[in-house]
């Protein structure tokens, strides 16, 4: 029988660019109106796919509402509460690019499209494009560089065993690692520089379950779960590895480590520079000292009390002086707060 290749016209029916959902949509509460049938059915499923949660009810807690007309209950409810009111070619291209777009942009604004959700051929070579980019990817995480933190002995030595008759590899150091491994959040150097370094900080259960089906495992199902330490240190494992995968938490940003910090400067070097970070050497910093604070916007000193002698002339120079808890709390959220941990305010 011959067969034909027929080319794909709905976003469901081409291969994706992620597993399981996003993790920047995870927390999307998104409800629908003015689709019927197939078409309210092909919405719903991209809902499902990219992670998010539909509802079929609209109430203020929705962050979306796909609409296909600019009238009805839910519209003006949405207008009202000032919900993102989005058409469903939004929903088609995170599907197909793998990708959140911004939805003021002026094609996810006009309602009422019938070819919203229908691919063309301008789209194709931008899929193809993707395609091969996501193989790429997955080429190279299919072939992890596993590292381990908080691990009790015992089980380090288990999981090394599985690990080494799946052929991966193992590293001790952070700067080497695509995946850490660890049972809960722990304030270890290899932990904080994973935070900006990992693509994925997993359980055990991820390397167990890897090892009983002989594949690798999808590491979003295994994702740390620490609810715990996640609420008593102000931050959530999944949002801030989502963080880290678009932006370095430290990029374009200097810092000069004075001696006596905890952890100490090489630690705390690793930690800066795997978020992106760049440290300043003594001499630079005194360079930098010297300079007019608009030429060094993003120079910062990290330091502590035995230090202050020290921190006191960048502090005279108009220099902001943080406490290390500057650094360890960006990489757990993975976002700076220039506004908290200030050992010394600077002298403006």
């Amino acid at each position: 029988v011959g067969k034909e290749y027929i080319t794909p016209t709905n976003p469901l029916h081409i291969p994706r660019q992620f597993k399981t959902g996003l993790p920047e949509c995870s927390k999307m509460k998104i409800s629908v109106t003015g689709y019927e049938g197939k078409e309210r059915i092909y919405v719903k499923d991209m809902i499902r796919v990219i992670g998010a949660i539909y509802t079929g009810e609209l109430s203020q807690q929705n962050t979306h509402l796909i609409s296909n007309k600019s009238d009805g209950l839910k519209y003006a409810k949405a207008q009202k509460w000032g919900t993102e009111i989005v058409n469903a070619r939004w929903l088609t291209d995170i599907v197909i690019y793998g990708v959140v777009s911004v939805t003021s942009e002026k094609k996810y604004t006009v309602l009422g499209d019938p070819m919203e959700m229908t691919l063309n051929d301008n789209v194709l070579p931008k899929l193809r494009e993707s395609w091969q980019k996501a193989a790429a990817q997955r080429t190279k995480f299919n072939t992890p560089v596993i590292l381990f933190t908080g691990l009790p002995s015992d089980k380090n030595q288990k999981l090394t065993q599985m690990l080494k008759r799946m052929k991966c590899k193992l590293t001790s150091d952070v700067r080497e690692a695509t995946h850490l491994v660890t049972l809960k959040i722990v304030r270890t150097v290899k932990f904080l520089a994973a935070m900006s370094k990992c693509r994925y900080i997993v359980m055990p259960s991820w390397v167990e379950e890897s090892h009983n089906k002989k594949i690798l495992q999808d590491e979003m199902s295994h994702i740390l779960d620490d609810k715990e330490n996640e609420q008593a240190l102000g931050f959530t494992i999944r949002d801030s590895l989502a963080r880290a995968a678009k932006t370095k938490v430290f990029a374009g940003l200097e810092m000069f480590l004075t001696p006596h910090i905890q952890p100490g400067p090489k630690d705390m070097r690793t930690i800066v520079e795997c978020g992106g970070g760049t440290i300043a050497t003594e001499e630079q910093a005194l360079a930098r000292m010297n300079q007019t604070p608009e030429s060094r916007p993003n120079f910062y000193v990290v330091s502590c009390p035995i230090d202050q002698m020290m921190s006191q002339q960048f502090m005279q120079r108009s220099i902001q002086i943080y406490t290390s808890e500057f650094v360890l709390s960006a990489v757990l959220t993975q976002e700076v707060d220039f506004e908290s941990n200030k050992l010394f305010a600077a002298v403006s």
